[in-house]
């Protein structure tokens, strides 16, 4: 299976699409929302450092601490979150995982996924955190929708 984003990328994305991040006074605690979407904490808090990093999120310490978004959910792209965890590069290596991939030295999917690469960066730059938040509100994952 062709994989273009990292584990970490796709629980980053998880977590910042959750609608009521929106609805508790732009904070949260990474710790109730790694546990009710059943993701390893450890983990996710790693990738949330490179978040801080990067300047999508603050973090504050200590009791009522947690992470808030630097901006509003509509202002962040989808392209923002998967560059600060996957690198500036993240959709430029070879689909099929060959280090030597390159216009010079294709690989056999090289000429097909250039255009497709292309493609598929604008339309993330277009799409931000708010549309994946008002997208799960209409439309819940089979795993988190309200019994």
């Amino acid at each position: 299976m062709i994989r273009i984003f990292s584990k970490g990328c796709e629980y980053a994305l998880r977590v910042l699409a959750k609608p009521e991040l929106a609805e508790d006074a732009g904070r949260f605690s990474i710790k109730k929302i790694c546990k009710k979407i059943k993701i390893p904490e450890s983990y996710t808090r790693k990738i949330f450092q490179a978040l801080v990093r990067k300047g999508i999120l603050t973090a504050a310490q200590g009791p009522g601490g947690g992470y808030c978004l630097k901006k509003s959910p509509g202002e962040i792209s989808v392209l923002s979150v998967i560059e600060a965890v996957d690198g500036r590069n993240a959709l430029q290596n070879c689909v099929m995982g060959f280090k030597e991939c390159s216009n010079g030295k294709p690989c056999a999917v090289h000429p097909l996924w250039g255009p497709v690469r292309a493609q598929i960066a604008s339309e993330l730059e277009i799409v931000t955190l708010e549309h994946l938040r008002n997208h799960l509100k209409k439309n819940p994952t089979k795993k988190e929708r309200p019994r």
